[in-house]
């Protein structure tokens, strides 16, 4: 078992200015700001090398922040690294010893994020442009990330005297099919006028197969 409790001050951060204009822009390199922050937390972790079951689980627990002139009012914000709460629990078992099985499940708090609170009609020439009206940076959070990842590996020479070395990898990543946020679009209904927000995922369950040849 080891833990751990860290405290880090850090300069020259670099974030994009409030109401930043991104798209298509030329100097983009105007958009950013830089500013200081800090970072705390503890890592803990229980590991088990020995017998045909091994393994480790670790859980951290993380706070950073940010303090950038010209952002957020100049008030300290949460930066995008501030996830409170990791898990990792990593399982493999040696089975008949040369079939390994493993399992993976991970959990993190979701990622900091700016969402529209409101947003600002104004007519122009008779046809209306919305403006969305965003509170403080980064009050909100994406939803939670989690996962299950299994796999069985098969060592075909294991054992025996040979001068090369093969194996076969069979693996499942999102086991259980998570749709973990990508990104989150906030869209305004032109008929009713009410806002909605769209996840937006990359991955369900990917299977995978890997040949491997040593020698």
């Amino acid at each position: 078992m080891s833990g751990e409790l860290f405290y880090k001050w850090l300069n020259h951060q670099t974030d994009f200015r409030d109401y930043a204009s991104v798209f298509l822009n030329s100097k983009i390199d105007e958009e950013f700001l830089q500013g200081t922050g800090r970072a705390f937390g503890a890592e803990l972790m229980l590991r088990k090398d020995l017998g045909k079951l091994t393994g480790w689980v670790s859980y951290t627990f993380v706070r950073s922040f940010l303090r950038i002139d010209g952002i957020n009012q100049g008030a300290e914000y949460r930066s995008p690294a501030d996830r409170p709460h990791n898990i990792t629990i990593v399982l493999n078992y040696d089975l008949l010893g040369w079939i390994d099985l493993g399992a993976t499940w991970v959990y993190s708090t979701g990622q900091p994020l700016t969402a529209p609170e409101g947003r600002l009609v104004i007519s122009d020439y008779g046809k209306p442009t919305t403006y969305p009206i965003y509170g403080g940076r980064n009050q909100y959070r994406m939803p939670d990330y989690h996962r299950l990842d299994l796999s069985v590996t098969f060592h075909l020479n294991k054992g025996k005297k040979k001068r090369y070395d093969h194996d076969l990898n069979l693996s499942f990543y999102n086991v259980y099919c998570r749709h973990n946020a990508w990104k989150i679009d906030f869209d305004t209904d032109e008929t009713t006028g009410l806002q909605s927000a769209t996840l937006t995922y990359l991955f369900s369950i990917v299977p995978s197969i890997t040949y491997n040849f040593y020698f």
